[in-house]
Protein backbone atom coordinates (compact mmCIF):
# COMPACT_ATOMS: atom_id res chain seq x y z
CA UNK A 1 0.00 0.00 0.00
CA UNK A 2 1.30 3.46 -0.87
CA UNK A 3 1.64 5.44 2.33
CA UNK A 4 1.14 8.72 0.50
CA UNK A 5 -2.47 7.70 -0.41
CA UNK A 6 -3.40 6.93 3.15
CA UNK A 7 -5.39 9.66 5.00
CA UNK A 8 -3.45 11.66 7.57
CA UNK A 9 -5.81 10.73 10.41
CA UNK A 10 -5.36 7.07 9.50
CA UNK A 11 -1.59 7.51 9.97
CA UNK A 12 -2.17 9.05 13.40
CA UNK A 13 -4.60 6.29 14.36
CA UNK A 14 -2.14 3.58 13.27
CA UNK A 15 0.71 5.33 15.11
CA UNK A 16 -1.20 5.43 18.39
CA UNK A 17 -2.33 1.85 17.89
CA UNK A 18 1.25 0.64 17.51
CA UNK A 19 2.40 2.79 20.44
CA UNK A 20 -0.27 1.19 22.62
CA UNK A 21 0.80 -2.28 21.55
CA UNK A 22 4.44 -1.43 22.19
CA UNK A 23 3.56 -0.13 25.64
CA UNK A 24 1.67 -3.35 26.43
CA UNK A 25 4.59 -5.48 25.22
CA UNK A 26 6.95 -3.53 27.47
CA UNK A 27 4.57 -3.70 30.45
CA UNK A 28 4.14 -7.47 30.11
CA UNK A 29 7.88 -7.98 29.66
CA UNK A 30 8.62 -5.96 32.80
CA UNK A 31 6.17 -8.13 34.74
CA UNK A 32 7.90 -11.29 33.55
CA UNK A 33 11.37 -9.80 34.07
CA UNK A 34 10.65 -9.06 37.75
CA UNK A 35 10.92 -12.77 38.53
CA UNK A 36 14.42 -12.86 36.98
CA UNK A 37 15.77 -9.59 38.42
CA UNK A 38 17.62 -11.38 41.24
CA UNK A 39 19.26 -13.75 38.72
CA UNK A 40 20.45 -10.79 36.65
CA UNK A 41 21.99 -9.15 39.73
CA UNK A 42 23.75 -12.43 40.57
CA UNK A 43 25.11 -12.65 37.02
CA UNK A 44 26.52 -9.15 37.36
CA UNK A 45 28.20 -10.09 40.65
CA UNK A 46 29.71 -13.35 39.38
CA UNK A 47 32.72 -11.96 37.41
CA UNK A 48 33.78 -9.82 40.39
CA UNK A 49 33.00 -12.27 43.20
CA UNK A 50 36.65 -12.46 44.31
CA UNK A 51 36.93 -8.68 44.29
CA UNK A 52 33.84 -8.34 46.47
CA UNK A 53 35.18 -10.80 49.03
CA UNK A 54 38.59 -9.09 49.24
CA UNK A 55 38.17 -5.32 48.99
CA UNK A 56 34.55 -4.32 48.51
CA UNK A 57 31.44 -4.63 50.60
CA UNK A 58 28.10 -3.98 48.96
CA UNK A 59 25.60 -2.11 51.08
CA UNK A 60 22.19 -0.52 50.66
CA UNK A 61 21.93 3.03 51.93
CA UNK A 62 18.18 3.58 52.09
CA UNK A 63 15.32 1.33 53.22
CA UNK A 64 13.85 1.21 49.73
CA UNK A 65 17.11 0.84 47.79
CA UNK A 66 16.80 -2.92 47.26
CA UNK A 67 13.19 -2.55 46.13
CA UNK A 68 14.17 0.26 43.77
CA UNK A 69 17.00 -1.87 42.41
CA UNK A 70 14.66 -4.79 41.72
CA UNK A 71 12.23 -2.48 39.95
CA UNK A 72 15.03 -0.90 37.90
CA UNK A 73 16.48 -4.26 36.91
CA UNK A 74 12.99 -5.48 35.97
CA UNK A 75 12.53 -2.39 33.83
CA UNK A 76 15.89 -2.80 32.07
CA UNK A 77 15.42 -6.53 31.47
CA UNK A 78 11.82 -5.95 30.37
CA UNK A 79 12.90 -3.34 27.81
CA UNK A 80 15.51 -5.77 26.48
CA UNK A 81 12.94 -8.59 26.19
CA UNK A 82 10.37 -6.37 24.51
CA UNK A 83 12.85 -4.70 22.13
CA UNK A 84 12.30 -7.12 19.19
CA UNK A 85 8.51 -6.73 19.45
CA UNK A 86 8.73 -2.94 19.74
CA UNK A 87 11.08 -2.82 16.75
CA UNK A 88 8.56 -4.93 14.83
CA UNK A 89 5.81 -2.39 15.55
CA UNK A 90 8.08 0.47 14.47
CA UNK A 91 9.08 -1.39 11.32
CA UNK A 92 5.49 -2.16 10.33
CA UNK A 93 4.60 1.51 10.70
CA UNK A 94 7.59 2.83 8.73
CA UNK A 95 7.83 0.10 6.08
CA UNK A 96 5.27 1.43 3.54
CA UNK A 97 6.97 4.84 3.47
CA UNK A 98 10.45 3.51 2.68
CA UNK A 99 11.97 3.22 -0.77
CA UNK A 100 13.42 -0.09 -1.91
CA UNK A 101 16.96 1.05 -1.08
CA UNK A 102 15.88 2.33 2.34
CA UNK A 103 14.11 -0.98 3.03
CA UNK A 104 17.27 -2.94 2.23
CA UNK A 105 19.35 -0.63 4.41
CA UNK A 106 16.85 -0.72 7.27
CA UNK A 107 16.60 -4.52 7.15
CA UNK A 108 20.38 -4.88 7.11
CA UNK A 109 20.71 -2.39 9.96
CA UNK A 110 18.25 -4.24 12.21
CA UNK A 111 19.55 -7.73 11.52
CA UNK A 112 23.21 -6.76 11.93
CA UNK A 113 23.31 -4.23 14.78
CA UNK A 114 21.28 -6.22 17.33
CA UNK A 115 23.48 -9.37 17.21
CA UNK A 116 26.67 -7.28 17.21
CA UNK A 117 25.44 -5.23 20.16
CA UNK A 118 24.64 -8.41 22.11
CA UNK A 119 28.04 -9.86 21.17
CA UNK A 120 29.75 -6.74 22.52
CA UNK A 121 27.93 -7.12 25.83
CA UNK A 122 28.84 -10.82 26.06
CA UNK A 123 32.52 -10.16 25.30
CA UNK A 124 32.61 -7.28 27.77
CA UNK A 125 31.03 -9.45 30.46
CA UNK A 126 33.36 -12.40 29.82
CA UNK A 127 36.71 -10.65 29.39
CA UNK A 128 36.60 -6.96 30.38
CA UNK A 129 34.17 -6.45 33.26
CA UNK A 130 36.30 -8.05 35.97
CA UNK A 131 39.57 -6.20 35.09
CA UNK A 132 37.66 -2.93 34.74
CA UNK A 133 35.95 -3.21 38.11
CA UNK A 134 39.20 -4.31 39.74
CA UNK A 135 40.99 -1.27 38.38
CA UNK A 136 38.39 1.33 39.40
CA UNK A 137 37.99 -0.13 42.90
CA UNK A 138 41.75 -0.44 43.51
CA UNK A 139 42.69 2.89 41.94
CA UNK A 140 45.02 4.84 44.23
CA UNK A 141 45.40 1.96 46.69
CA UNK A 142 49.19 2.30 46.51
CA UNK A 143 48.91 5.65 48.26
CA UNK A 144 49.83 5.38 51.91
CA UNK A 145 46.55 6.78 53.23
CA UNK A 146 44.59 4.28 51.10
CA UNK A 147 46.70 1.18 51.66
CA UNK A 148 44.33 -0.48 54.13
CA UNK A 149 41.15 1.22 52.98
CA UNK A 150 38.15 -1.00 52.31
CA UNK A 151 35.40 -0.05 49.94
CA UNK A 152 31.72 0.21 50.81
CA UNK A 153 29.65 0.72 47.67
CA UNK A 154 25.90 0.96 47.41
CA UNK A 155 24.56 -1.96 45.44
CA UNK A 156 22.68 0.43 43.12
CA UNK A 157 25.87 2.32 42.26
CA UNK A 158 27.72 -0.94 41.73
CA UNK A 159 25.09 -2.37 39.36
CA UNK A 160 24.74 0.93 37.47
CA UNK A 161 28.51 1.05 36.90
CA UNK A 162 28.55 -2.50 35.54
CA UNK A 163 25.54 -1.95 33.30
CA UNK A 164 26.99 1.29 31.97
CA UNK A 165 30.27 -0.43 31.16
CA UNK A 166 28.54 -3.33 29.38
CA UNK A 167 26.41 -0.87 27.42
CA UNK A 168 29.59 0.93 26.34
CA UNK A 169 31.08 -2.41 25.20
CA UNK A 170 28.01 -3.13 23.09
CA UNK A 171 28.04 0.33 21.49
CA UNK A 172 31.80 0.20 20.85
CA UNK A 173 31.53 -3.02 18.86
CA UNK A 174 28.88 -1.31 16.73
CA UNK A 175 31.41 1.25 15.46
CA UNK A 176 32.12 -0.38 12.05
CA UNK A 177 28.40 -0.82 11.38
CA UNK A 178 27.61 2.75 12.40
CA UNK A 179 30.32 3.98 10.04
CA UNK A 180 28.97 1.81 7.21
CA UNK A 181 25.33 2.84 7.56
CA UNK A 182 26.17 6.53 7.95
CA UNK A 183 28.09 6.30 4.67
CA UNK A 184 25.42 4.21 2.96
CA UNK A 185 22.70 6.72 3.87
CA UNK A 186 24.82 9.59 2.54
CA UNK A 187 25.28 11.31 5.90
CA UNK A 188 29.05 11.36 5.33
CA UNK A 189 31.21 10.47 2.34
CA UNK A 190 33.28 7.32 2.05
CA UNK A 191 36.49 9.39 2.22
CA UNK A 192 35.42 11.11 5.44
CA UNK A 193 36.58 8.21 7.59
CA UNK A 194 39.96 7.84 5.89
CA UNK A 195 40.61 11.55 6.20
CA UNK A 196 39.69 11.44 9.89
CA UNK A 197 42.02 8.55 10.72
CA UNK A 198 44.55 10.69 12.62
CA UNK A 199 41.80 12.38 14.60
CA UNK A 200 40.29 8.99 15.45
CA UNK A 201 43.64 7.75 16.77
CA UNK A 202 43.90 10.76 19.07
CA UNK A 203 40.31 10.30 20.31
CA UNK A 204 40.79 6.56 20.83
CA UNK A 205 44.02 7.24 22.72
CA UNK A 206 42.23 9.64 25.04
CA UNK A 207 39.43 7.14 25.64
CA UNK A 208 41.95 4.39 26.37
CA UNK A 209 43.94 6.66 28.70
CA UNK A 210 40.79 7.49 30.69
CA UNK A 211 39.39 3.95 30.94
CA UNK A 212 42.55 1.87 31.26
CA UNK A 213 44.79 1.31 34.30
CA UNK A 214 47.64 3.83 34.61
CA UNK A 215 50.30 1.96 32.64
CA UNK A 216 51.27 2.16 28.99
CA UNK A 217 50.69 -1.54 28.26
CA UNK A 218 47.08 -1.50 29.51
CA UNK A 219 46.41 1.71 27.61
CA UNK A 220 47.78 0.15 24.41
CA UNK A 221 45.73 -3.01 24.88
CA UNK A 222 42.56 -0.94 25.18
CA UNK A 223 43.45 1.45 22.38
CA UNK A 224 44.33 -1.28 19.87
CA UNK A 225 40.81 -2.79 19.59
CA UNK A 226 39.32 0.69 19.14
CA UNK A 227 41.71 1.44 16.29
CA UNK A 228 41.10 -1.99 14.73
CA UNK A 229 37.33 -1.46 14.87
CA UNK A 230 37.75 1.90 13.12
CA UNK A 231 39.94 0.35 10.42
CA UNK A 232 37.45 -2.50 10.08
CA UNK A 233 34.74 0.08 9.41
CA UNK A 234 36.85 1.70 6.68
CA UNK A 235 37.51 -1.73 5.13
CA UNK A 236 33.78 -2.61 5.10
CA UNK A 237 32.95 0.74 3.46
CA UNK A 238 35.60 0.23 0.77
CA UNK A 239 34.42 -3.31 0.08
CA UNK A 240 30.82 -2.14 -0.19
CA UNK A 241 31.88 0.67 -2.55
CA UNK A 242 33.86 -1.80 -4.70
CA UNK A 243 30.94 -4.24 -4.78
CA UNK A 244 28.55 -1.48 -5.83
CA UNK A 245 30.95 -0.44 -8.59
CA UNK A 246 31.19 -4.04 -9.85
CA UNK A 247 27.41 -4.39 -9.90
CA UNK A 248 27.11 -1.21 -11.95
CA UNK A 249 29.68 -2.49 -14.44
CA UNK A 250 27.88 -5.83 -14.77
CA UNK A 251 24.52 -4.13 -15.25
CA UNK A 252 25.92 -2.21 -18.21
Amino acid sequence: MDLSKKPFLAHIDELFSRLRRSFLWILCSIGVAYFFAADLIDYLKTPVEALLSENIQLVFLTPFEKINLYVRMSFILGIALAAPLVLREISLFLWPALSDKEKRTYRAFIFSTLPVFCLGIVLGYAYLLSPFMKWITEFGSSEQYLTNAKGMISITSFVNTELGFLLLCGITLELPLIMFFMTNLGIVSANFWSQGRKTSIVINSLIAAILSPPDIFSMFMMMLPLILLYECGIFIIRMAKWWQHEKELLSH
